[in-house]
């Protein structure tokens, strides 16, 4: 019957990578070769060391095969190892949860706790090897209108990835106890009894969570827990530029809308506004019952900037705007000073004189005008497009400003 066994064992350590289904039992104990848990261990990338629960007390199987193996939970005599319904063999898997699922399909992420665990299962004769699952239901915590905070269900389970579409009943039930740092969990201790489908399911409360909280799963074989990190939804403001580019350094300004979501709209919401680089008119923009409101903002520098909307901790928003190069603004410039000072018909010797005056004056006027300046004297009502700054660079142009005088007798000097 030894020998049998031995053959047995063997046949089990080189017939199949999978210690589920190779596992000997014998009586109500699964018998699960030594080396078998040593191998897992070694496949590990935390050199941490295997601990193995039993009747609520863990002892240790070392990363690296010791001397003396007195202090291993196995004698140096022994090639196999009983596990008894409720024990538990718990294989690290690191420090830190790891998400498991495709990125842009926020419904069906979830998190695997770093841990894997291996038990008997309800009739004690084969070893199910399992990972602690957590998933928000919905993708995440989302507002809640009626109680002003942020809510949302998860379901935790244990997934057994070598049968996934096996429900297996363990030979205990495993506790987990489940808390929140953004606010109460209900239930916050659960028992699960088999691995797979169904879920179980805890609902968090968070009143002023940040773009996560953190979901820590506890049980007595890993009583510090592991944390999932669950996402929070917030609803999304619409913020709008009348146009994605403008010319930068402060030449041009742009209307910048904000509108709250329906069911979130009052007599007044109050929005904090914020720009990277560039002034609004207006750091909190009050919206009505209607729901939009709109603000300007002008360009600073050049390059892309962002408009950040948020209302409160529930809605944010975001825009963005490139400012470019005023290309067309300065070649503007140029042909409004160049009409102005042929239109100025000044004396003839003094046209390069005029011509240098002209597109110096033009510059100046058409920039005060782009600011918001107006020092050509006349009541122009216009105030966007590159015919305005032609027409203002000319009209500058035209007639000198008294500041210039100085620069006319100089250049006339020099002619």
């Amino acid at each position: 019957m030894t020998a049998l066994r031995v053959a047995i064992l063997a046949i089990g350590l080189f017939s199949a990578p999978m210690l589920t289904d190779e596992a000997v039992s014998q009586g109500r104990a699964v018998m699960v070769p030594r080396s078998e848990i040593l191998k897992r261990l070694a496949s590990t990338y935390h050199p941490d060391s295997v601990r193995i629960v039993k009747a609520g007390i863990a002892a240790v199987v070392p990363h690296q095969t010791p001397t003396p193996l007195s202090q291993v939970a196995l004698r140096a005599t022994d090639t196999v190892l009983a596990l008894h319904r409720g024990d538990v063999v718990v294989v690290p898997g690191g420090r830190a949860s790891q998400r498991d699922s495709d990125p842009g399909h926020p419904p069906d992420a979830h998190v695997d706790l770093p841990n894997s665990y291996l038990t008997p299962d309800e009739s004690g004769t084969r070893l199910v090897t399992f990972s602690i699952r957590v998933r928000p239901a919905a993708g995440g915590l989302t507002f809640d209108v009626r109680n002003g905070s942020f809510s949302g269900e998860v379901l935790i389970g244990l997934e057994d990835r070598d049968t996934p579409t096996r429900t297996s009943t363990l030979g205990g039930a495993i506790v987990l106890q489940v808390t929140s740092d953004g606010g109460p969990v209900t239930p916050g201790t659960i028992r699960i009894a088999h691995t797979n489908i169904p879920w179980t399911t805890v609902r968090i409360v968070a009143h002023e969570p940040g773009d996560s909280v953190h979901l820590r799963v506890q049980a007595t074989f890993d009583p510090e827990g592991y944390a999932a990190l669950i996402p929070v939804e917030r609803s999304r403001l619409d913020v709008r530029a009348a146009a994605p580019r403008i010319q930068g350094l402060g030449l041009e300004m742009v209307k910048v809308s904000v509108t709250v979501p329906e069911f979130l709209r009052r007599d007044s919401n109050v929005v904090v506004l914020s720009s990277d680089h560039g002034g609004l008119d207006v750091a909190t923009l009050l919206i009505p019952r209607s729901g939009t409101a709109e603000t300007s903002l002008r360009s600073q520098g050049l390059g892309t900037n962002r408009v950040h909307a948020a209302l409160g901790h529930v809605a944010a928003g975001e825009e963005t705007i490139a400012y470019v190069f005023p290309w067309t603004f300065l070649a503007a410039v140029l042909v409004g000073g160049v009409l102005g000072s042929f239109l100025a018909k000044r004396e003839r010797h003094r046209r390069r004189t005029d011509l240098v005056l002209g597109v110096v004056t033009g510059f100046l006027c058409a920039v005060a005008y782009a600011i918001g300046l107006n020092l050509t004297g006349l009541d122009i009502n216009v105030r966007v497009g590159e015919a305005t700054v032609l027409v203002v660079a000319a009209i500058g142009a035209a007639y000198d400003l008294p500041g210039l005088a100085p620069l006319r007798k100089r250049l006339d000097s020099a002619a």
